[in-house]
């Protein structure tokens, strides 16, 4: 592949959209043990990811998504959370794609078991809960990103390859959550400087 800024890439340094037929042959050699390096801005490596909603639209749809992506390689899925942390026991995830309100066991248990269980893996909540409990729920149990469901699928998947980089993406809503809680508790008399689940996130607002 060309390095970045030569032919083959688009004005913003980007692999032009791989067809069906290369992600299908490029996720076939990953699995035969091949690793690719790419010209990318935000990964080098395919990612491993599971997805983990009780919804079964929602999880073909996602599905459908993640397969068009040639970086993306979906291992596995479930439809609860001890499912999820069953699937990590048996394959390597780099990225999770958690529900939060599921059966049997609910996403902020799930992530919590999972980043302890299997520290490597990291979680990225993908839910329709933007209230304040559900967020630092989330975020205190380990998740290192937080969307909402309005999200477009182009920021879903910049969101996944952000995670996979060592970033934490937040939803601008839920971001807002979190900003107004901690003003609210530094106008508080004796606030603490630093509010539980914020402190270790770099807020994206874009």
């Amino acid at each position: 592949l060309p390095p970045p800024g030569r032919a083959g890439l688009d004005a913003a340094g980007h692999l032009p959209a791989a067809s069906a037929e290369s992600v299908a042959m490029s996720k076939d050699l990953k699995r035969r043990g091949w690793t690719f390096v790419g010209p990318t801005t935000m990964y080098a490596f395919m990612q491993s990811m599971g997805l983990v909603d009780d919804h079964i639209i929602v999880r073909n749809g996602l599905e459908q998504l993640l397969s068009t992506e040639a970086d993306l390689d979906l291992v596995g899925s479930a439809g609860d959370g001890a499912a999820a942390v069953a699937l990590l026991g048996t394959t390597q995830v780099d990225v999770v794609l958690m529900d939060l309100s599921m059966p049997v066991m609910d996403g902020v248990t799930a992530t919590g078991v999972i980043t302890a269980r299997f520290p490597s893996t990291r979680v990225l909540v993908l839910t329709s809960h933007g209230d304040q409990q559900r967020i630092v729920d989330a975020l205190d149990a380990g998740a290192v990103g937080y969307l909402l469901k309005h999200a477009d699928p182009d920021q879903i998947i910049a969101a996944i390859r952000t995670v996979h980089a060592g970033g934490s993406p937040l939803d601008p809503q839920a971001a807002r959550v979190l900003l107004e809680q901690r003003r609210a508790r530094s106008a508080a008399p004796g606030a603490a400087e630093s509010l539980t689940g914020l402190n270790a996130f770099r807020i994206s607002l874009d």
